[in-house]
């Protein structure tokens, strides 16, 4: 019950729902010019929707270690797969003739942040401002492109596979690996389990995003984020 009240959660109240909301909406069609047989000019978004994704699988998988084996999505809103099924990256770019589209988003991003509980972090020397956010989101401006990178969650893909391991053992060592889990588990905080003692499902899944959001610092979380700021290196790269 817990687990499904995050994903609802998450899914209301991500990051990205928050930078849509700062950002100016479409004023619909746009008025006549007097004098004029067509609407004036408006400042458009600039897509890349048919061209080919501005990262290859084969970069993407360079730098996360594993080979990307699938592209989904359409654009510049794609997630990465790969042949693991905890492994994954996603990757938003957004681009608009608007003045100040970059600017506004970061706020929102940085609203987004607060809201969930996580703490700005800045990155120095990515383009024209970044910083992580809550979950380890990569948020990057350069001019007026912006940019959300979602790094693989690695804690997530270590904790599901160790179980995996306890289940496909035979009968007779479950125990044993069972015990070797726990043990190796002692002294690293899991946030899927901060919320689990309330008996409120709605109030215990609050609580557990927003130990999520929080930075854990961790190692693998390290190296999350190093994969992070890769990934977002070679995008400006191509901008």
């Amino acid at each position: 019950m817990l687990k499904k009240c995050v994903f609802a959660l998450v899914i209301s109240i991500c990051p990205l729902s928050f930078v849509q909301g700062c950002k100016k909406p479409d004023p619909g069609a746009p008025p006549r010019a007097e004098g004029s047989g067509r609407p004036p000019p408006t400042r458009s978004r600039v897509t890349r929707d048919n061209a080919a994704p501005i990262l290859t699988k084969e970069e993407v998988g360079a730098i996360i270690g594993v080979p990307v084996t699938s592209i989904e999505g359409t654009g510049t809103n794609l997630t990465y797969k790969t042949g693991d099924l905890y492994i994954e990256t996603k990757i938003e770019l957004e681009e608009r003739d608007e003045d100040g589209f970059g600017v506004q988003s970061m706020k929102g991003a940085h609203t987004a942040t607060g809201f969930l509980g996580g703490t700005a972090e800045n990155v120095p020397g990515l383009g024209d401002e970044a910083f992580f956010g809550a979950m380890s989101f990569l948020y990057v401006r350069k001019g007026n492109a912006f940019a959300t990178i979602v790094p693989p969650n690695l804690g997530v893909a270590a904790s599901a596979h160790a179980m995996e391991k306890v289940m496909a053992a035979p009968i007779e060592d479950k125990a044993r690996l069972m015990q070797e889990l726990v043990k190796n588990q002692q002294g690293t905080p899991d946030p899927m389990q901060a919320g689990l003692g309330d008996s409120n499902a709605m109030k215990g899944a609050v609580t557990t995003i927003g130990a999520m959001s929080k930075k854990q610092g961790t190692p693998l979380e390290a190296k999350e984020r190093a994969m992070a700021v890769a990934l977002a290196t070679k995008l400006m790269e191509k901008l």
